[in-house]
């Protein structure tokens, strides 16, 4: 019966991996820092969507019987606004902070 050696010497030694660079660096981090970083940035790319949202609604009810939306969009852009905003941007903030 032959016995397995785990001298360093017989474990196979693998090449050098390079550092990633750019923004792969930061999108392949397991940095808790860069990544909670990542995750405020895409809170607040969500909340300026729901701002563009909000704003899209203010100028339908700007004045009575406005045609910039038709009824169905506006009710889109509203249900979208109050989802952006409320589970894309609100939740992500508090945990990005801890």
């Amino acid at each position: 019966m032959s016995e397995l050696s785990l001298a360093p010497e017989a474990a196979e030694s693998f090449p050098e991996r390079k550092p990633y660079t750019g923004l792969l660096s930061w999108v392949a981090s397991v940095d808790h820092k860069q990544i909670g970083i990542m995750y405020m940035l895409v809170a607040l790319v969500f909340f300026a969507v729901g701002g563009v949202e909000a704003l899209l609604i203010r100028v339908q009810l700007i004045q009575p019987e406005a045609t910039f939306l038709s009824p169905q969009a506006y009710n889109q852009i509203f249900t979208m606004h109050g989802t952006t905003m409320t589970l894309a941007g609100a939740v992500r903030r508090p945990a990005a902070a801890l």
